[in-house]
């Protein structure tokens, strides 16, 4: 085997945290080869569409780690733009609405009083909505919070970027699905027609990543969803082509906001991998330290990548991370439960 296919690191999984985490290794001088089933960039897993949000203000259960890593992150996509000549983050307002008795919104109004006179200036009663929004159809005891620190992030621009510095930095690009994986010391990745050698490899491979975990005796459960479905193949789902599919979109849309076009200007597919506590899953193999996982991380992880690829790429270097990822450890599933060995 020549020299060219061996790698200090392998990352498999050409997503945002794929393509994040293979970029900063590079940069960091590793001799890294990112691999993707698919050529990149391409429309299939759950990274690929126009745009994702990452706002300071958040519906879901957020733990201290979950709250630096957003802010750290937040701050990252503005130094990340200040950096580029195209325009791939825009700052922009998010509204946050619904009933202050459900979770979503307990759960912002908590994210909203850790900053101080957020809550105060951004909250929203529900005759505010109203007259400020009166293209949205307001429910009488809805209220809502206005998010004024949110960026759109144009996701598949973001990608193609970080694409394009992984190969000026001299970085690898391989097409193809990987078949085996021999772990050791050393590691062999097989694909289709050819084999590559790694001290140490990050799986960040999404909805597919079961079909990886599986080959090293590991299978982590994740549910695998598409608007509409659930514990979906990621191979075979229902494409936005259906009918019966899209009918129920535009429904739920024309029954939330006035005065829509009656036909969508455009439609995308998007696969979503979560984990059953809808927390990430990092860190190492329990059985292989050179193997590090970066997985389950749909309807945060794009917004959450800075941070995230952070970790992964201290965990590849040994070093110890700057968070307590302890809520995300590989293992915090028991043996036949969620995780099993």
């Amino acid at each position: 085997m020549s020299d060219m296919d061996s790698y200090d690191v392998v990352v498999i999984g050409g997503g945002i945290i794929g393509s994040f985490t293979a970029l900063k290794l590079i940069k960091s001088g590793r001799k890294t080869l990112l691999i993707d089933q698919f050529p990149i960039p391409h429309s299939n897993g759950s990274s690929k569409g126009h745009s994702r949000g990452v706002e300071q203000i958040t519906g879901f259960p957020e733990t201290e780690t979950f709250k630096q890593m957003k802010d750290d992150s937040l701050n990252s996509w503005h130094r990340l733009q200040q950096h580029t000549k195209k325009t791939i983050v825009i700052p922009h307002k998010g509204l946050h609405i619904g009933s202050p008795n459900e979770n979503y919104m307990t759960n912002v109004l908590k994210s909203a009083k850790k900053y101080p006179d957020y809550y105060e200036r951004m909250f929203k009663s529900n005759s505010e909505l109203r007259q400020q929004f009166p293209q949205i159809n307001i429910a009488d005891y809805y209220v809502g919070l206005l998010d004024d620190t949110a960026v759109r992030l144009l996701a598949d621009e973001i990608l193609k970027y970080l694409l394009a510095m992984f190969v000026d930095y001299g970085g690898i690009v391989h097409t193809g699905t990987v078949s085996h994986i021999t772990t050791g010391d050393i590691v062999t990745i097989s694909t289709q027609n050819n084999q590559f050698t790694s001290k140490k490899i990050v799986i960040a491979t999404g909805p597919w990543s079961n079909c990886i975990l599986k080959d090293l005796g590991l299978e982590v459960y994740l549910e695998i969803a598409h608007v509409g479905e659930k514990n979906v193949d990621p191979n075979k789902f229902s494409s936005l082509e259906d009918k019966d599919l899209k009918f129920k979109i535009e429904a739920h849309a024309k029954a939330k906001f006035n005065h829509l076009e009656e036909l969508p200007l455009f439609m995308e597919n998007c696969i979503y991998s979560h984990s059953q506590d809808r927390k990430f899953i990092i860190g190492h193999h329990p059985k292989c330290s050179n193997i590090i996982l970066g997985v389950g991380m749909s309807g945060k992880g794009f917004g959450l990548s800075p941070a995230i690829s952070d970790v992964i790429c201290d965990l590849i270097c040994d070093r110890s991370p700057k968070y307590d990822i302890s809520e995300f450890r590989v293992n915090r599933f028991s043996k036949g439960d969620l995780c099993k060995m």
